[in-house]
Order: structure tokens, then sequence, then C-alpha cells
């Protein structure tokens, strides 16, 4: 079945939310914001490769964006402001509620665009990008 991961990165620890393409919730938590974090997710969780997973931009999602892609993930980096404009309750911010927001965008409520010649933009445009992967 496929599925959809959102994910509020930190130096730290990342929170995710998982829907499968019915929209219903298949997991969240945390996991450490690292190679072996998003490994153990991916495998936890059954995630096939090229499961999108959404990417609020910052400082860290770059960074996560190429590891998740070098796992087999394809990662999409999302512009912050334009997660808050496009969130149900835009003054109501939360790391899960950031993650969930994430997952139904890159499940479908959101238009993607293709991706470009080597899959990163500057995170300064006003929709959505794939990474490379």
């Amino acid at each position: 079945m496929k599925s959809y991961v959102g994910m509020d990165v930190h130096s730290k620890s990342s929170v995710f939310v998982i829907q499968n393409e019915h929209g219903e919730e298949m997991g969240r938590g945390e996991v450490p914001t690292s190679v072996e974090g998003f490994r153990l997710l991916r495998r936890r969780y059954g995630l096939r490769a090229s499961t999108l997973v959404g990417l609020e931009s910052g400082t860290m999602a770059f960074f996560a964006a190429r590891r998740l892609g070098e796992l087999g993930l394809s990662p999409v980096v999302v512009d912050a402001r334009e997660v808050r404009m496009k969130a149900h309750r835009p003054r109501q911010k939360s790391d899960t509620r950031d993650a969930v927001e994430l997952c139904e965008g890159v499940g479908g409520q959101w238009e993607l665009p293709e991706r470009r010649d080597g899959g990163l933009r500057s995170s300064n445009r006003p929709f959505p990008f794939r990474s490379p992967g």
C-alpha cells in the first residue's frame, strides 16, 4: 500500500507522521535526525522506495533530504511559509501538527512540481520542490 510521510526536522530529533493513500494514520513518533534514525523509520514502517517524505524548509531540511534520498525515499522540501499558508490551523503550530500538514500535503492535497535538474532549488520559492534522490 502506498504511504506518505510528513516530517518536522530538528537538529537532534525529527517528528514524523505516516498516512496511507486513504489518509489513515499508520504511525507517528520521533526518530533521531541521523542516517540510522531515518533507516529505522523506513524499516519499522516498511516504507517502499520512492515514498514521498514532506519536509519543511529549515536549517536541517537539506541534510535530512539528502540522507532520506540515499535511503531510497523521495523527500520533498516545502517552503516553511507555504506550509503555514496551507495549514488548516496556521496559528496553532506544533511539531506534530507540522508533520501532519506536510504528510497530507505530499499525499495529494498540494500540487508538487516536477523535479528539475539537480532536484534542489532555493527554498525561497513560493512552492514545494523535490530533492535529489
